[in-house]
């Protein structure tokens, strides 16, 4: 039977991390953060590498480092208050890059603070709302809480519900161990009607962006940290970034997945249009690029990979596959080709659009990138 609620968020995959190998180098980043107005050094700008938990403060000369980069791709961001975000997209090697960051200052308009006895209910339910759909519904997601939510403001025009942040959000996940500092750009919700497999679904469009900076919170004692520790595997495990990064070790087999190559979605378990992929034919789909460091994935049409070292929860509501208990996606690409490395990390932007389970994932579920499972 299919659920008449599905969702499609073209923001799912931005990146991925795996083990790195003794092979695989790390880069280093170092440079400065000036006013672009009066070309002076700023002090305490937070530089960062979106989806990571590596950053740096900059120094009284305004100067930073931040190192042990897993060579690919990546979103550099410098915050500070009452100058413009910085972020870029850079493709980063195992040499060091300096990098000159002008920020451009920006006027912060009063506002006036009014003390109330009790929140509106209005914004309380668009808050509850805001919650389910940037932190999911998750078990983590019940351990997650936002430690910020007065700097939220919420629109609500006809079916479309959108949010904004006059400051970074701060969250802390109490499930995985991290707190989250996140510069929310765009969030945008709406009812969306999708064709998939010959079935019309009713559901909504989920398009969010921002960057977000992952600090370890203290576990306090031993076995909180090997509950964090257990979590953030299971987390990881079955996941689009686990596909990824065995796909490029040839151990996807191995680790529980099953890919078919098909036209478009369906979830109809029937072989018509179906190619199902194996070891001996998985070159339809990947390919190398130049060097042992990229590989290219290209095919038309979508990927549906079913992981089958998981039950999928009926508590979970998202698009199934028929006759089958696994979690089943589907993977399109948003480019001719995608190059990823070693390590996983993509380097197209906005490179993916998913649908079925990895749509279920939120932010309580995501890792930073530099997240390594350990053996």
């Amino acid at each position: 039977m299919l659920r008449q609620f599905f969702i499609l968020i073209p923001l799912i995959l931005i990146s991925a991390a795996t083990s790195p190998s003794q092979s695989q180098r790390l880069a280093v980043i170092t440079g400065s953060v000036l006013d672009d107005s009066t070309e002076a050094p700023l002090e305490n700008v937070n530089v960062f590498l979106a989806e990571t938990t590596l950053g740096s403060n900059t120094g009284p000369d305004g100067t930073f480092e931040i190192s042990n980069i897993p060579e690919g791709a990546y979103h550099i961001v410098a915050s500070c208050l009452g100058y413009d975000v910085y972020n870029v997209r850079v493709s980063l090697s195992s040499a060091a890059i300096p990098f000159k960051i002008r920020l451009k200052p920006i006027i912060i308009p009063f506002q006036e603070v009014v003390v109330s006895a009790a929140v509106p209910e209005r914004w309380r339910k668009q808050l509850e709302r805001f919650r389910k759909l940037f932190l999911g519904s998750s078990p983590n997601a019940k351990e997650c809480k936002i430690i910020n939510p007065e700097v939220l403001d919420f629109n609500e025009e006809g079916d479309i519900f959108s949010a904004t942040a006059r400051a970074p959000l701060i969250i802390d996940n109490e499930a995985l161990g991290y707190r989250i500092m996140f510069l929310l750009r765009v969030f945008r919700t709406k009812p969306a009607a999708v064709a998939f497999g010959g079935v019309t679904g009713r559901g909504y469009s989920l398009v969010h962006d921002g960057s977000p900076k992952y600090s370890p919170l203290d576990p306090y004692t031993p076995e909180r940290r090997d509950q964090w520790k257990k979590n953030r595997r299971t987390a990881f495990e079955g996941s689009l970034r686990h596909f990824l990064t065995a796909l490029f070790k040839g151990s996807w087999r191995e680790d529980g997945f099953l890919i078919n190559l098909m036209p478009e979605p369906n979830i109809h378990n029937t072989p018509i249009n179906r190619t199902v992929l194996t070891p001996e034919t998985i070159d339809l789909i990947l390919s190398a690029k130049n060097s042992n460091e990229d590989k290219v994935l290209h095919y038309e049409g979508v990927l549906e990979v079913e992981y089958t070292c998981r039950i999928l929860d009926q508590a979970i509501d998202v698009l199934r596959k028929q006759e089958t208990n696994s979690p089943v996606s589907w993977l399109q690409l948003n480019h001719e080709a995608i190059r990823f490395n070693s390590y996983g990390l993509v380097k197209e932007s906005m490179p993916t659009t998913v649908y079925g389970y990895w749509t279920w994932p939120r932010l309580a579920d995501m890792l930073p990138l530099d997240y390594v499972p350990e053996e």
